[in-house]
């Protein structure tokens, strides 16, 4: 009897299967999915090439963006810089004393001492012509000898350096007295590396000097950055004042060999090798020239020679002798 019914239930059993799944089945949600475009299925040498032209198009895109660009010198900004030049030129000027010597106090000193020495001698000898014309002679020669000392022309480098560090402060402080802010902080740096790339021009072997310039420069990048969220405006005036562009400051920057090849740091001297692709490039570059050069004169030769007459020499019509100039033709006899 249980048999009986175990036999019943399984049959039962089978028979609801195929609906629980079908119920089940349709419960759960359908996914879309798409098949892998045919674009994706390429073979190897068609991806090669497509990332060779990807490859083209970026090179002229970045190409194209650095022709519009202009070149400026990250370490030393724009050549003739107004500023620089305005402080050379007042290092420069034969009334600026070292020392902090003003002209004119030291003309008055000088001239004080003339006309004490002049009073001196009409006190002691009379007046004596000759005398005094001696006395003011030699005064002059004092008075420029005592300015050709004094004068910035001939200064020791950290007087010079001192003055246009002074100049550049005033230049750029906010208020009087300013020595802190971001824009004198970096005007300061920059006569500073001025000063150091005139020394490492004359002594390229001086590394010390080199390492100083860069750490200055990267220093000043990190000023003027600071200078940017701090206040925009002043920043853009302070760096057209120096120079430099908005890619100078946010450039990654180091004092290598590129950098000396491409702004000719030590003109005449190679620093960095060339590579085989380069010569293999420049090789080619010159074929080019060459095979162009030899189609132009082969195009001129054929220009030069003038084509020859078609017509047959059987046809051609015979020339007339020409009569010798120099001879003189027969006088007709009488009869």
């Amino acid at each position: 009897m249980v048999d009986g019914l175990e036999g019943s239930f399984e049959q039962q059993l089978n028979q609801m299967l195929p609906s629980i799944r079908r119920s089940a089945y349709l419960s759960i949600p359908l996914r879309s999915f798409h098949t892998v475009k045919p674009l994706l299925l390429r073979n190897r040498a068609e991806k090669k090439l497509a990332s060779i032209d990807k490859k083209k198009q970026n090179l002229a895109f970045q190409s194209s963006r650095n022709a519009h660009q202009e070149k400026v010198d990250p370490v030393l900004g724009r050549p003739n810089n107004p500023f620089i030049h305005r402080i050379q030129m007042e290092i420069d000027e034969p009334s600026v004393l070292a020392k902090n010597f003003q002209y004119h106090e030291v003309e008055k000193l000088l001239y004080g001492a003339k006309e004490a020495r002049l009073l001196k001698v009409d006190s002691s000898l009379g007046h004596d012509e000759e005398m005094i014309e001696k006395v003011k002679a030699e005064e002059a020669e004092k008075k420029e000898i005592v300015m050709r000392i004094l004068s910035m022309r001939n200064a020791a480098n950290e007087e010079k350096e001192k003055r246009s560090i002074a100049l550049a402060v005033k230049e750029f402080e906010r208020f009087e007295g300013d020595t802190g802010s971001s824009e004198v902080q970096a005007a300061v740096m920059t006569i500073e590396i001025y000063n150091f790339m005139r020394h490492i021009k004359q002594h390229p072997q001086d590394l010390i000097h080199i390492r100083r310039v860069r750490m200055l420069t990267q220093k000043r990048q990190k000023i003027l950055r600071y200078l940017k969220r701090d206040d925009a405006k002043r920043y853009f005036w302070c760096i057209e004042k120096l120079g430099l562009t908005d890619e100078n400051v946010h450039m990654e920057f180091n004092l290598d060999n590129k950098y000396a090849d491409e702004f000719e740091v030590w003109p005449g001297r190679r620093m960095v090798k060339v590579t085989k692709q380069e010569n293999e490039e420049r090789r080619k570059q010159r074929r080019a020239a060459k095979v162009a050069l030899r189609k132009a004169m082969t195009q001129e030769g054929l220009k030069a020679v003038k084509p020859k007459s078609a017509e047959p020499k059987e046809l051609a019509e015979p020339k007339e002798p020409k009569e010798p100039k120099d001879s003189a033709k027969p006088e007709p006899l009488e009869p």
